[in-house]
């Protein structure tokens, strides 16, 4: 019997050093391409909403794709790339430190809005914030539900609550709400603008 030799080409890496190109699938084996799309989209000022619906997919399967839970197939990482204006090659390119952040989340000041959530993007986050502007005499009576901090920005309010004497806040005025109380939040003559952040 002819003993073995050498094969003459190169047995294929073991399973644990090959190295494929992880563009396919919804397995994760490169999570580091979520966090650099998902800082491509903020950079372009793109909320996870706006940019499923331009690329055909739900925002919640984006939000897997940005945190590394699911790897996103070549044809939807294209469509991903052509609406954030990106190459590949830079994709592949950018440094770790340009996809992470400290930070989970970043909102810009929209005073054209009278409520607007804050950090809206996040599909788990511990606390719902938002801001909310009052015009004078405006009354918000419908309030997150539980615990709620509040810290006034701008102007003075009263906080109503049935049995009690009316608190009025002026600007850099806080109040931690018990979860569940009923009361309203009046604006004062000049209007108001409030930090209110509800324990989820």
């Amino acid at each position: 019997m002819t003993p073995l030799t050498q094969p003459c080409c190169p047995l294929p890496a073991p399973p644990e050093q090959a190295r494929p190109l992880p563009l396919s699938g919804r397995s994760n084996p490169a999570p580091e391409l979520g966090p650099r799309l998902a800082w491509l989209r903020r950079q372009r000022r793109l909320s996870q909403s706006a940019l499923a619906a331009q690329v055909g997919i739900s925002a919640s399967r984006l939000c897997k794709i940005e945190s590394g839970a699911m790897s996103p197939s070549v044809d939807l990482l294209q469509r991903l790339l052509q609406e954030l204006a990106c190459s590949l090659r830079r994709l592949l390119s950018m440094p770790e430190a340009a996809a992470s952040h400290s930070w989970r989340a970043l909102d810009r000041a929209d005073p054209r809005v009278a409520h607007q959530p804050l950090a809206r993007d996040l599909a788990r986050k511990a606390m719902g914030p938002q801001i909310v502007r009052l015009r004078a005499g405006d009354r918000l009576q419908s309030l997150p539900d539980g615990e709620l901090f509040l810290l006034v920005l701008r102007g003075d309010i009263q906080w109503l609550h049935p049995g009690e004497s009316p608190q009025r806040l002026r600007s850099g005025d806080s109040l931690y709400l018990k979860s569940g109380a009923p009361g309203q939040i009046a604006a004062g003559p000049d209007g108001c603008e409030l930090v209110l952040v509800a324990h989820r």
